[in-house]
């Protein structure tokens, strides 16, 4: 749990600086358990992702593979 408490604190403050650094997010980077999926819970610490997940979740299986975050992603302008 700590390790997801922490990586949520990276990906925050990634995000809240992408738009002055132009700081790219990287779908390995949000899966924190290395199954290839990001779920809800991954997604979470990221604000407009998870606002989004249920839209960029084109299959409706509860996790996004690294197509449909890519989608999300580059239709979102990031």
């Amino acid at each position: 749990m700590h390790k997801y408490f922490l990586a949520g604190v990276v990906l925050a403050l990634m995000v809240s600086t992408a738009h002055a650094n132009k700081v790219t997010l990287k779908f390995e980077d949000i899966d924190t358990n290395d199954d290839k999926a990001i779920s809800v819970e991954e997604a979470l610490p990221i604000q407009w992702l998870s606002e989004k997940f249920e839209e960029a979740d084109s299959n409706k299986d509860a996790k996004l593979d690294k197509g449909e975050f890519e989608t999300i992603v580059k239709s979102s302008g990031m």
